[in-house]
């Protein structure tokens, strides 16, 4: 009488192959982990030091609205760059610089906080005259906004660029440690320019040690928003229309109105 084939995986053939897939596994880590201390090296400490940050922030919600105790909210705009430094430049631009577009949101920014009843100083204008160390020195500008008591909130516009055209989007950093507002401060403008339009930041906490000098060193809650790439065809076109940023002011209003209110 025959008997009819024995169907399955025998147990050794099973361990065997649950071997190769471990030692597969296995060498896929370690040349992951190769190809991120080599080649992927700066992506992945940018990545750590991200991640790190992330972890160090201290969600404590009495800090999640700002208020005033004398209740006038003076706001301080800081177009990045500006008089005899240009900024980033770009083909896409023609003529006009990233110190122009810095410019140009802050004043559309100014108009609407001041539809909101607050009180706009820039860090310079046209007006301002050049100091002895360059035309605007952060360190001034920092400086200044420490030295008046009135300023409760320190923003500054900037746009972003890089070597790689295809590299886009908005980012919003702050220091977790130069402020407990900050982390809120971000995340409200963050929601309110996704209430406008799609081109919203992602956050970008910064540790104290590596952070941009404005938010590190300015006392008053304060963030640093890169609008988009200028180095991006698509963002640099966006970056030149009157409409766009408008809609960009109007949110980082918005944003910044949720966070002075209580409600």
């Amino acid at each position: 009488m025959k008997h009819p084939h024995k169907t399955g995986t025998s147990p050794r053939k099973a361990k065997k192959r649950l071997w190769l897939l471990c030692a597969a596994a296995v060498l896929l880590l370690s040349l992951s982990a190769v190809l991120c201390l080599t080649v992927f090296r700066p992506q992945t400490a940018a990545l750590y030091r991200r991640i790190s940050a992330f972890l160090s922030v201290k969600h404590d919600p009495e800090y999640a609205h700002y208020r005033d105790p004398d209740g006038k909210i003076v706001i301080r705009l800081d177009p990045g760059h500006g008089g005899s430094d240009p900024g980033a430049l770009s083909p896409y631009l023609g003529e006009l610089t990233e110190s122009d577009i810095n410019y140009r949101l802050s004043r559309l920014l100014r108009d609407e906080l001041e539809r909101f009843g607050y009180t706009v100083i820039f860090t310079w204008d046209e007006n301002t005259p050049p100091s002895g160390q360059g035309d605007y020195p952060y360190q001034e500008r920092s400086a200044a906004s420490n030295a008046d008591s009135s300023t409760d909130l320190y923003i500054s516009l900037h746009c972003n660029s890089f070597t790689d055209p295809s590299v886009g989007g908005s980012r919003l950093y702050f220091c977790p440690d130069s402020s407990p507002y900050n982390y809120y401060l971000a995340r409200s403008i963050a929601d309110g320019v996704k209430e406008v339009h799609d081109d919203f930041p992602a956050l970008y906490p910064m540790p104290y040690e590596s952070a941009f000098y404005v938010i590190k060193y300015t006392k008053a809650p304060s963030v640093l928003l890169e609008t988009l790439f200028l180095s991006n065809p698509d963002d640099a076109e966006k970056l030149l229309s009157e409409e766009w940023l408008a809609k960009e002011a109007e949110g980082i209003a918005r944003g910044i109105r949720a966070f002075l209110s209580d409600r």
